[in-house]
């Protein structure tokens, strides 16, 4: 009887089942489903780019963002890496509303060693440590996370959003079966991937920048005393100037014909000069989609910050150095919130 009783009640439940699984479905989406765009919004990537950030001045970042202590909404910290001396740092999201989302955040300039290593890693033929350090940490990700991979942002500020962007168009590559490292989807995201599509509508995987500097696209020359310290980073000098890799000349031809519009981001102010990356904007370019903003009409305190410090001679090809206020992640959150860009 008792046997009878419980086949009955395992049938009607199998019978029951998808319409129990679309009622809690349906239930999620009236609740939750508002707070969960919100959470993969491009102001939550920003919020995320920053907590990434580590030291002293990733302190000083997250609370104008008021953001200490992890208190991105909808995220949860999932695993992280400090750098070393010229190593890549990140942190590993996963989403609180949907738990088969995750984020992995790269780490912006927050040390010494970052801006001595920032302009050798756009120009370095054999790739970067902290490119390849990152190239590591991507398909790490399938052996931290505790459930299947559904989306994929990868997102960054100023050398973090470098790093996104480089990223997001290896992951491209890898999809395309072109990666330089031989990456594939399968070695990025094992089984745990398996369903991800890469449709231009909604990709599964995709990349948001902020402030990051593109990548090297013409050959330039470069004053001496940096040429010293490029040399320095082992860095190959041409008559006094720097060729562009060869990786990067392949990333623009594929950005040429289109490959990563739709699965690169990127918010670029044009008074940003890492953005620019303190020269001729030509030569510094960015690949994917570029949303650029003119900011033309500073508060009154940015204007008499940029008064004074205007007053000090400083070479950086026409750019002062008041206009480092315009690469800081609140500028860019007004960008974003705005919608004020270009």
């Amino acid at each position: 009887m008792f046997k009878s009783i419980l086949t009955v009640a395992c049938a009607g439940a199998l019978f029951f089942a998808p319409s129990i699984a679309s009622a809690l479905t349906d239930v999620w989406n009236f609740f939750y489903a508002d707070d969960y765009e919100a959470s993969i919004s491009d102001t939550s990537m920003l919020y995320l780019s920053v907590e990434s950030f580590q030291g002293p001045w990733g302190d000083v970042l997250k609370s104008t963002m008021d953001i200490t202590d992890n208190k991105v909404p909808g995220w949860k910290y999932l695993a992280g890496d400090t750098k070393g001396k010229e190593a890549f740092s990140w942190v590993l999201w996963q989403n609180q509303y949907v738990k088969t989302t995750y984020a992995l955040s790269c780490a912006g300039t927050d040390s010494p060693y970052d801006v001595a290593t920032f302009l050798p890693m756009m120009v370095d033929e054999d790739y970067s440590q902290q490119m390849r350090d990152a190239i590591d940490t991507l398909q790490d990700i399938k052996d931290m996370v505790p459930t299947d991979i559904k989306k994929l942002y990868i997102t960054g500020h100023s050398l973090g959003g470098y790093l996104a962007m480089f990223l997001g168009t290896e992951v491209v590559d890898a999809y395309n079966n072109q990666s330089a490292f031989g990456l594939t989807f399968d070695s990025i995201f094992g089984a745990k991937g398996s369903s991800l599509t890469m449709d231009p509508e909604d990709p599964d995987v995709k990349a948001v920048t902020f402030g990051a500097p593109g990548f090297y696209k013409t050959t330039i020359k470069f004053a001496s005393d940096l040429v010293d310290v490029l040399q320095s980073k082992g860095v190959t000098i041409y008559d006094g100037g720097v060729r562009a890799p060869s990786w990067s000349q392949t990333k623009f031809n594929r950005d040429a014909a289109g490959k990563y519009k739709d699965y690169v981001i990127n918010y670029k102010n044009s008074y940003d000069p890492v953005a620019n990356l303190f020269i001729a904007p030509s030569a510094f370019v960015h690949v994917g989609t570029t949303k650029n903003i003119d900011v033309t009409k500073p508060n009154i305190l940015e204007a008499q910050i940029r008064w004074a410090l205007n007053k000090i001679p400083v070479v950086n090809y026409g750019y002062r150095i008041a206009n480092i206020l315009y690469h800081t992640p609140t500028v860019y959150l007004d960008m974003v919130e705005s919608q004020k860009y270009n």
